[in-house]
């Protein structure tokens, strides 16, 4: 999410960095980034959904691309 709290607790900087990360990475060409208005979990923001439709609170970039990996 890139609005409002999330934005302000990290949203821009997680959506930077992970589209940062599969932009020089050929083995994340099957990843795609996409900013969101709000998610309904502000408190708990930044926050991050899944193709699978799971919710990540709070994640780092890197624990975000771990769980963009595929079989993970």
């Amino acid at each position: 999410c890139t609005k409002g709290k999330c934005y302000k607790q990290g949203g821009r900087q997680l959506h930077s960095a992970l589209q940062d990360a599969v932009d020089s990475d050929p083995d994340l060409s099957h990843v795609s980034i996409k900013a969101t208005g709000c998610m309904k979990a502000c408190k708990h923001g930044p926050n991050l959904r899944l193709p699978n439709g799971r919710m990540l609170h709070s994640p780092t970039p890197t624990e975000a691309l771990s769980r963009m990996q595929p079989n993970r």
